[in-house]
């Protein structure tokens, strides 16, 4: 299995969009069950152009 991380592109699996206020209980939770969670950003207002 780490062979085919190495070689192809695995994704990052499951993404969950979620309102900022229970964000934290989220990932204590998957941290809980032994679960890799990364913050992958957040959504915000901004003027209409794309930032990356």
């Amino acid at each position: 299995m780490e062979e085919m991380y190495a070689t192809f592109n695995m994704g990052i699996g499951m993404i969950l969009i979620v309102d900022k206020d229970v964000a934290k209980e989220i990932i204590s939770e998957y941290e809980r069950l032994d679960q890799v969670i990364y913050n992958l950003g957040t959504i915000q207002r901004g003027d209409l152009c794309v930032e990356i």
